[in-house]
């Protein structure tokens, strides 16, 4: 999926981080000050390390075919409908990170940056 393809119909305000970033906490996560979450790519803010980074982000939530077409009718193993979800830099549309997870489960914090880091 494109860049442009993956920001359209979204709304997310993009507002870019002053300075350098200070260490990637991601392969496309930066942090700037050890205040902010920044896109490693353009550096735009994905909000306060205190917070879930992919709350920031723009969200896509696709079939969970979309990860792997072999996948098959996940129906055949498990009841609950897993989702796959994509999580985009609202400012440049670069792809920050995959999740797969149950449909009504909340979004995992898979990045924690600890006071004083």
């Amino acid at each position: 999926m494109s860049r442009a393809r993956r920001l359209q119909g979204h709304q997310k305000t993009a507002h870019k981080l002053g300075g350098k970033q200070k260490f990637l906490a991601t392969e496309s996560v930066a942090v700037h000050d050890n205040k902010h979450y920044g896109c490693a790519k353009c550096g735009t803010d994905l909000g306060p390390v205190s917070h879930n980074y992919k709350d920031y982000c723009v969200r896509n939530d696709l079939p969970i075919q979309a990860a792997n077409p072999i996948v098959g009718d996940p129906k055949r193993f498990i009841d609950p409908t897993p989702q796959f979800r994509q999580f985009c830099c609202p400012g440049c549309g670069l792809l920050i990170e995959n999740e797969i997870a149950v449909a009504d489960e909340p979004v995992l914090k898979d990045v924690e940056i600890l006071s004083g880091s």
